[in-house]
Formats: C-alpha cells, structure tokens, sequence
C-alpha cells in the first residue's frame, strides 16, 4: 500500500507575528534618539538663555558705572589739558623743525686756521629734511697751501658736507682770496640739541662761616660777644658807685673816641 502524502498550503504559523516583533524594535529606537535630542536641546536652551541673562546684567552694570564715572568728571578741566596738549605737541613739532644758527659760528670758529679770515657770510635753508643749511663764505688766505688745509679741516667735520671752494684769486700782496661752500647737517643745528647741550649747570655754592675778629679801637680789644649774660644782685650803694664811675669812663671814652676820630678823618666843621 503505496504511502500517502497530505500537502496544506495554509501556513501552521501566522506570518503577522514576525512582523510585529520587529516593528515596535524600529520605532522604540527613534523614539529614544528623538527623547535624547529634545532633552538635549532643552538643556542647551536653558543654559544659553541663562548665559544671556547674565551678560545683559553685567552690561546693564557696567553702563551704569560708567554713566557714574562720567558724571564724575569735570569737563572744564578735560577740554583745558586737550587745548594744553595741542599746544605741547605744537611746540614739539616748531622745536624739532627749528633751525638755529649760533652753532653755526662755533662750528666754523674751531675748524677755521688762525691763517684764514672770512670778509663775508651767508646762509640759506634749503631742506630740513635732507640738505640741513647751505653756508656761503668769502674770505682770504695767504697762500694756495693755507686754503688746502683749510679744505682738509672741512672735510675733517663730520657735520660739514660737500665743501666747494671757487673763484681763487692771487691778489698783488701774494694773499689769495677765494669762496667756499658747504652744507651743515642739521641735526648739528636743531635748536632742541643745541638748547639742551648749551644749558648752564646750576652751582649750589656753600655758605661759608666767617669767625669774627676782635677789633682795637684806642688801644683797647674789643672781643665779640660770645657769652650768655649773667645777672648778679649789687648792694645799692655799690650800685651807685658804680654807675658813677660807668659815667665817667663813658665820658671819657667818648671824649678819647671824639679826639681820635677828629685826628683820623679830620674836622669836617674845622676852618682851613
């Protein structure tokens, strides 16, 4: 007997089972990263928002010490030190761009032989900021060796530039006269350097203590009194006596002084 097979299409288990086992998987995963991020978001809020609280608090605070500090200020006095530093700096700047020319002249008096004479002098600003003081001399020399050393002594000077010496001319006497030119650097003539360099030292000078001497008058010695005085009680007849022999001795010294001065300096009521 020939075995026999039953064949059931309908399936022993429903197939719905498998598929909600894996469904509430998917969608309890999205509901804990949507959780996180709305709890993180709070959090994040709240913090900015507080953080923000806290910086308009110091701002307001800070506002109102400054409106404090500027009420505390005395604008008279601010407007007088800006008017005043102007002027300061205005007077920086004349000061720094002044030319003065009295170092001119010690220069020139040093490096100049006591050989050459100058008969004329000029000078002109052509640049402050790169040429300095153009000088113009005349003068005159005693011989053609006296104007080379004396061209070797301007080119020594570190603060004279370009020297040019022209129009050499041998006069009847054997002197030469001759022109010369040449720049001065002008720092060597900022009236600011040569202000400071030129300023008088001042000199605190001790008192000296003199002693006194004692003078003679009449043969007498005077010493200077260096004593204290003292005070002694007298008996009052002693006391009279004594203050009649003071008055005679003043008498006499006054008779002996008035003698001694007549014969010193002369009579000025005598008769010739």
């Amino acid at each position: 007997m020939e075995p026999q097979f039953q064949t059931s299409f309908i399936p022993k288990k429903p197939l719905t089972q498998e598929v909600s086992n894996r469904a509430p998987r998917r969608v309890s995963i999205l509901n804990f990263i949507s959780t996180v991020f709305f709890i993180g978001t709070l959090v994040v809020s709240g913090f900015l928002y507080f953080y923000v609280s806290s910086l308009n608090t110091k701002i307001a605070n800070l506002k109102s010490n400054l409106e404090q500090e500027k009420q505390s200020f005395d604008y008279d006095t601010i407007e007088t030190m800006q008017v005043l530093s102007k002027r300061i700096q205005g007077a920086k700047e004349i000061l720094s761009n002044h030319i003065a020319i009295s170092p001119l002249f010690s220069l020139i008096e040093n490096i100049t032989l006591k050989t050459v004479q100058y008969t004329k002098f000029d000078y002109s600003i052509e640049d402050i900021n790169g040429g300095g003081v153009k000088v113009s001399l005349s003068g005159v020399a005693p011989g053609y060796k006296s104007i080379g050393l004396q061209e070797e002594e301007f080119t020594k000077s570190r603060y004279i530039k370009n020297p040019v010496f022209t129009n050499l001319t041998l006069g009847d006497r054997g002197q030469v006269s001759f022109d010369v030119e040449f720049f001065v650097d002008e720092s060597y003539l900022n009236y600011a350097n040569s202000a400071v360099e030129t300023l008088p030292i001042p000199v605190v000078e001790e008192p000296v203590v003199t002693q006194e001497e004692p003078t003679t008058i009449d043969n007498t010695t005077i010493v200077p009194n260096t004593s204290t005085s003292t005070t002694t009680s007298v008996p009052s007849s002693t006391t009279s006596n004594t203050t009649n022999t003071t008055t005679t001795n003043t008498t006499n010294t006054s008779t002996s002084s008035g003698s001694s001065g007549s014969s010193f300096f002369g009579n000025p009521f005598e008769q010739n």
